[in-house]
């Protein structure tokens, strides 16, 4: 994407597909910067004009865990990057592609599924999760619960928050 593109059309190509389900790739105007597309060609369109159905193209499989942290009134959340190519700047609850360290196997809290776009996970959240054994939280911030209807969120993160009672 050209650097002198508006910040929101650079936004709309850097998110996946807001119709994955029903893409009209071959008259979209960014098809040629999106990411959606890009994904597709590396799982094996030949070209874009020729995509593979989302319903088509295999979904990958991927397994995170969230810490779910609170402390009087506050949550821990981390911000991703300003420059992420995907929900720049948006606050979520630290993850990892691990289990933190020394957690026994009935820790968690609850696991969700969750998709997005080609990626289907699989979301273990744990609840106040000592700092030492999860490196996520080291980049957290806390914020006033009563402060997350202000700030952007993810979905993910809404979803758990809503399921734990917190929003």
């Amino acid at each position: 994407m050209p650097s002198f593109a508006p910040a929101a059309l650079r936004n709309h190509v850097a998110m996946p597909c807001p119709k994955p389900r029903e893409p009209k790739c071959t008259v979209c105007p960014v098809k040629k910067w999106c990411v959606t597309v890009k994904r597709q060609l590396e799982r094996g369109a030949r070209s874009p004009s020729k995509l593979p159905t989302p319903s088509s193209i295999p979904q990958a499989k991927k397994e995170i865990w969230c810490a779910l942290n609170q402390r009087n009134g506050d949550l821990r959340l981390t911000q991703r990057p300003k420059r992420s190519p995907l929900m720049a700047g948006m606050w979520e609850l630290p993850q990892s592609p691990k289990p933190p360290r020394g957690l026994p196997e009935s820790a968690p809290w609850r696991s969700f599924r969750h998709s997005i776009t080609v990626t289907d996970y699989t979301v273990h959240v744990i609840r106040n999760v000592p700092v030492r054994s999860f490196s996520a939280l080291a980049k957290g911030k806390w914020i006033a619960i009563d402060r997350i209807a202000q700030i952007p969120i993810t979905g993910l993160t809404r979803k758990i928050l809503k399921a734990g009672g917190i929003i």
